[in-house]
């Protein structure tokens, strides 16, 4: 699959420039970012499938970076995104560039909009960020923010980090980010995607001058600006974290998902948890195959409204291999997620939940002329011809007699009768 995103990028310098203290107001006195070409073959990506922009600021300064939405109120990006650097002012060197202090969460905002604006609207707030405890930044270029509130699926789709399977050298993936356009820092401040990508070596198989155990290289090109912003792979999940690229914007070396699969899990799980939101199911141990990870119920007319799910019998589910993989009341057939019909009186929203067949006014019934066709507990309303809940079953002792065949050729039947 390919990802009509934008390109990612972080320099060989931070990435993300300098930052400054603002207050969120401040943001509205903040110079719109230019909107220039595109990157150089990449394109501008509107989607709203977890990628979102990072406004960051801090001693006076302004800067941008870019981030992945793993979870409702999880964020995933670059540690240099979020902190202060040693040893940078000439580049980043494996040997000596270190992570200082981490802002404060006050100081990072994230946005979900194309583009990073001056609006205040435009971002939610962070409170809290975690980073690795190393102190050089190379091989630990990594790190999670929580969001003071959860993104709705309505508001952008989370996007699948692939903590299961390493990158393969060779792999193609597509970058994607809020960076500039060239390494003097043109164009940046718009969300582009660049596909067709190539890994070029991984984890203990590139050279120690250039990356570490714990990061990889690709074909392609990031530029400032695209710092903490994904690679992705045919199937859209996250793969790697832009750290750094060369001049001109030329290579990229990436923060491997899978080498940071404990840090990133361990983390999701108390961030999701401290925000009261569901845990992702791929940090629960299921496939990160995208499929497995779509939101189960809405109704819906077309795959296209369910993410990467699919739309059967009129709601959105995902695929499955037990039902272990199912939310109560849906069992795992035929590798999907299908509602199991549910009896009268549950609530409803489609025909096809319903053992009956029949949801009306939100609940699970059926048509009824009497008392005995309704289940213990439900009468049948006179009304409306239905079985609902409370309704008086009067007359009941006539309604459930039953009528036998009489050889007197009259008809007997019900308590009473000789």
């Amino acid at each position: 699959m390919r990802i009509g995103a934008a390109a990612i990028g972080i320099l060989l310098w931070t990435a993300c420039g300098e930052a400054v203290e603002f207050s969120r107001d401040q943001l509205m006195s903040l110079a719109a970012p230019a909107e220039l070409a595109q990157i150089r073959g990449g394109q501008t990506y509107t989607e709203r499938q977890g990628v979102v922009g990072l406004a960051l600021l801090n001693q006076g300064g302004y800067g941008g970076c870019s981030g992945s939405l793993i979870a409702p109120n999880v964020v995933l990006t670059a540690r240099h995104c979020v902190a202060e650097l040693g040893n940078a002012d000439r580049g980043v060197n494996c040997n000596r560039t270190t992570a200082l202090a981490t802002f404060a969460p006050r100081q990072v905002y994230v946005t979900l909009e194309t583009r990073l604006s001056r609006s205040p609207a435009d971002y939610v707030s962070v409170v809290e960020i975690v980073t690795p405890t190393a102190s050089l930044l190379c091989d630990s270029d990594i790190a999670l923010l929580r969001l003071s509130r959860s993104v709705r699926p309505e508001e952008m789709e989370v996007i699948v980090p692939r903590v299961d399977r390493e990158v393969q050298v060779g792999e193609e993936y597509a970058i994607i980010g809020y960076g500039s356009t060239d390494d003097r820092g043109n164009g940046s401040g718009t969300r582009r995607v660049r596909n067709g990508l190539r890994v070029t070596c991984a984890n203990e198989g590139c050279p120690r001058w250039s990356s570490r155990e714990k990061e990889w290289a690709g074909s392609g090109g990031v530029c400032q600006g695209d710092s903490g912003g994904p690679a992705v792979d045919l199937q859209g999940r996250v793969i790697g974290v832009a750290s750094r690229g060369g001049q001109q914007c030329s290579s990229s070396i990436h923060t491997s998902i899978a080498a940071w699969r404990e840090f990133i899990i361990d983390n999701v799980i108390a961030f999701t948890r401290a925000g009261e939101v569901e845990i992702p199911l791929w940090a629960d141990g299921w496939p990160t195959d995208p499929a497995f990870n779509a939101r189960v119920g809405g109704l819906c007319t077309d795959r296209s409204s369910c993410g990467a799910g699919d739309c059967i019998d009129g709601y959105c589910t995902r695929k499955c291999e037990t039902d272990d993989h199912c939310p109560v009341s849906y069992d795992c057939h035929n590798s999907w997620c299908l509602k199991i019909p549910q009896p009268i009186g549950v609530a409803c929203e489609l025909d096809v939940e319903c053992a009956t067949g029949f949801c009306a006014d939100g609940v699970c019934t059926q048509w009824c002329e009497g008392h005995n066709e309704c289940p213990a507990g439900f009468g049948c309303s006179p009304d409306s011809g239905k079985c609902l809940e409370g309704v008086e079953r009067i007359g009941e002792a006539a309604d459930v007699g039953v009528s036998v065949p009489s050889p007197f050729g009259c008809a007997a039947g019900g308590p009473g009768w000789l």
